[in-house]
């Protein structure tokens, strides 16, 4: 039995379609329609309450058998879901020829049923379904078994098995690539020391990313270019990052099929790059083409609503940070706060964790430091902060930053030895971590805004110096540290 909540959520998912074919469903189901009643009842509740439902139907006879009627209705929207789904998804079509190829061989119907299966391997292939493709040739093995048609030659069987093992073997390599990339990618950030580099220059000689070749199926190719993506990323190289990208939305837009129908949306996580190097480059043509994609490219699903939600939200903050259009910032904040409120429990944390971040510059930058702190606090006590670690180990420079703006003197001389402890433990106590340290360190010394003037100069000069560093320049793509110190010295020389 299902928890009454679980029905609430699973009914306040649907969107407007789904209900009407749960009504044209339910309609075809026998008997008493009283769980139509409940759903209609359930649909119209913002928070779930049983004491309203019982109140209203107390005259009913079901009532006396609620939990079996939520149950029954629980199972009954699943079923419409199901029943949904199968007729726009290809995998609900294959699992469909699946079942029809068993019903045709219980009937003895030999000839329907080889020929069923043969047109499913053919879509199966077409869609790259690798797993659905293995279940039809086992399907097909009867043939071995029983020697139905003795002419059928069974070895081919086996030499389609061998062909799609390995096809499936070849993504699964690229895809441990990827997942092993990205979580490197989520605790050190971009290269900002030599065994990160290291490792991925060992990476660029394994044989399966030295050429496209090795790729032996459309999805294994986008992961092979994701991968010189990642790679790209990690050196903080964006041109080869816009190349790679690019390739991948070429791959995905000649062979539309493999991509088709999965929960992961393809589009989305390559339409996000490209939008986010276009703002870098200022391709602000490319930014509205792949703007009006990511629409045209999604489904009409809760999940993907989110994810738009996400994306746009992101991509809405780094616009307002690079046009300097401070005036949008406080709405456009509102309306991520009421996204989250409205998604609560459905949010991507990883996503989240990135939108706080990119909240907390733009607030930095447009010099709102109020409302950069109740952002960095909310990022620092982030229950999955972790999770993104490198974005972590530079809010906390931030934070610092922040408090130097509020002058929160006191509180600072306890928040550089605690983020001096936290970056020395984890290793990433680099050249730009310790300017910044040393500077703010000193601040309590500093008697007046001539001299604090000399000492911004000072750390301006210890930037400009690193910035080029192959260990350090990434870190300048996080926050524009010298363009803060920039205004900071104007500022200065004005009093």
């Amino acid at each position: 039995m299902k928890p009454s909540n679980d029905l609430f959520d699973l009914i306040k998912s649907l969107t407007k379609s789904e209900k009407r074919y749960f009504k044209l469903f339910a309609s075809m189901q026998k008997g008493s329609k009283n769980y139509v009643k409940l759903f209609d009842v359930i649909e119209k509740q913002k928070v779930y309450n049983e004491s309203l439902i019982k109140e209203k139907f107390k005259n009913e006879k079901f009532i006396k058998q609620l939990t079996f009627t939520k149950n029954y209705l629980y199972k009954l929207v699943f079923k419409s879901l199901i029943h949904y789904s199968k007729e726009g998804q290809i995998d609900g079509k294959l699992n469909e020829i699946i079942n029809r190829a068993k019903l045709l061989y219980n009937k003895a119907l030999y000839k329907q049923y080889f020929n069923i299966l043969e047109k499913g391997k053919e879509t199966a292939l077409k869609y790259e379904r690798f797993n659905l493709y293995l279940q039809m040739i086992e399907l097909e093995k009867v043939i071995i078994i029983k020697k139905i048609f003795p002419e059928k030659d069974s070895s081919l069987l086996y030499r389609q098995e061998i062909f799609i093992i390995n096809k499936i073997k070849n993504l699964a390599k690229y895809n441990m690539m990827v997942e092993r990339l990205t979580g490197i990618y989520r605790v050190k950030g971009r290269s900002r020391d030599i065994g990160l580099n290291r490792f991925l220059e060992n990476l660029k000689d394994h044989p399966l990313i030295k050429s496209e070749e090795m790729a032996i199926s459309a999805r294994a190719k986008e992961q092979y270019y994701f991968i010189h993506q990642l790679i790209a990323d990690f050196y903080g190289d964006f041109e080869k990052m816009h190349f790679f990208a690019e390739k991948r939305f070429e791959i995905i837009q000649q062979n539309i099929h493999p991509f088709e129908d999965h929960s992961f949306n393809f589009w989305h996580d390559v339409l996000m790059y490209l939008l986010l190097l276009s703002i870098r480059f200022d391709k602000m043509e490319m930014v509205d083409k792949y703007y009006k994609m990511l629409g045209k490219y999604s489904k009409d699903t809760v999940s993907e609503h989110v994810t738009l939600f996400l994306i746009r939200t992101y991509l809405n903050i780094v616009l307002i940070i690079k046009n300097k259009e401070w005036d949008k910032l406080d709405g456009e904040v509102e309306n991520i706060e009421k996204g989250f409120l409205k998604y609560e429990g459905k949010i991507d944390r990883n996503f989240e964790i990135l939108i706080y971040s990119v909240i907390i510059k733009a607030y930095i930058h447009s010099k709102c430091f109020e409302s950069a702190l109740k952002y960095t606090n909310k990022l620092l006590n982030h229950p999955l902060v972790s999770v993104r670690q490198d974005v972590e180990w530079y809010s906390k420079i931030l934070n610092l930053i922040v408090h130097y703006e509020l002058k929160n003197y006191m509180l600072l001389e306890y928040l550089i030895k605690s983020t001096y402890r936290y970056l020395y433990k984890r290793s990433q106590l680099y050249k730009l971590e310790s300017l910044i340290l040393n500077f703010i360190r000193k601040l309590p010394r500093i008697k007046n805004d001539e001299e604090l003037a000399e000492h911004f100069i000072f750390l301006k000069k210890g930037m400009t110096e690193i910035k080029d560093d192959p260990f350090e320049k990434n870190a300048f793509f996080f926050f524009d540290f010298i363009g803060w110190t920039d205004e900071k010295i104007k500022e200065l020389k004005k009093k």
